[in-house]
């Protein structure tokens, strides 16, 4: 008795498409024969060495396999038909699976904006997805701020020394095992002191009343001002008016000075003309 077996063969019908961490990954073979009867039985799906599990034949000799566990990088797969009573086992070539980091955004909000110096700034980076771990480092331009570690996808950190002006201030998300790194777009941060914006005043007559506002910009209020110099006829409250009855006519010059509620201060030279 000559028992005849069919001699097979494994095909990829069509090469598996790279995917994401944590996405189902599914591969499909082919079982080709030359023999007496369709395969029957399972085949058995490897990555390298690594039994990945089982799937049935179907009728037209076709099997897929489904699996969402492998890890980042590129896998060798394999498939092998281990034969039935009619055909010859055989193995297939191996073709690569690619399996990508999953891809983040990473969003950054700042308050306040703008901001006086001295003041905390708080800066607030948001993840996408929530379950990437790893760490955010806050940068200003090409600068290191600070670093801080995600928990549910945020990171917070605050800072009070930023310097007066412009800053471009981003948040660099370092990536962990399975999700990529990205940055976020970048924001104008502008911190400012008081400056005092009258920087002249109007004349003043003798025996006259005299009042006048000064006005500042920047800095965080509460707002104080105080004066030096000044000739005895003339003050300055608190909050910035200048007041008084000239007693002869000339030319007086003075200092103001206003004090933020940070402690922050400027000063302003000025002068009154009294006809």
């Amino acid at each position: 008795i000559q028992k005849v077996r069919g001699r097979t063969t494994v095909t990829w019908p069509y090469k598996p498409s790279p995917c994401n961490w944590g996405h189902t990954c599914t591969f499909t073979c082919k079982i080709g024969w030359q023999g007496p009867g369709n395969p029957t039985g399972y085949v058995t799906f490897y990555d390298g060495s690594n039994s990945l599990g089982n799937c049935n034949l179907s009728s037209d000799g076709s099997a897929s396999f489904s699996i969402g566990n492998l890890g980042i990088g590129n896998h060798n797969i394999t498939v092998v038909y281990s034969g039935d009573d009619n055909n010859d086992g055989s193995t297939s070539g191996a073709v690569t699976q690619t399996v990508n980091a999953v891809v983040t955004s990473t969003l950054l909000s700042i308050s306040p904006n703008p901001s006086t110096y001295g003041q905390s700034v708080n800066f607030t980076a948001a993840v996408n997805p929530s379950s990437a771990t790893g760490n955010v480092t806050f940068k200003d331009g090409s600068k290191t701020l600070g670093t801080a570690a995600l928990s549910g996808g945020s990171a917070t950190f605050s800072i009070n020394s930023l310097a007066v002006g412009s800053h471009s201030l981003t948040a660099v998300y370092s990536g962990d095992a399975n999700d990529s790194n990205s940055t976020s777009g970048s924001i104008t941060e502008t911190v400012t002191k008081p400056v005092i914006s009258t920087t002249s005043l109007p004349n003043g007559t003798k025996n006259g009343n005299y009042s006048q506002t000064l006005s500042v910009s920047g800095g965080l209020a509460p707002y104080t001002w105080s004066i030096s110099g000044a000739p005895s006829w003339l003050s300055l409250n608190a909050s910035g008016v200048l007041s008084g009855k000239p007693t002869a006519p000339g030319t007086y010059n003075f200092t103001v000075k206003v004090t933020d509620g940070l402690g922050n201060n400027a000063t302003q030279s000025l002068s009154i003309r009294v006809n």
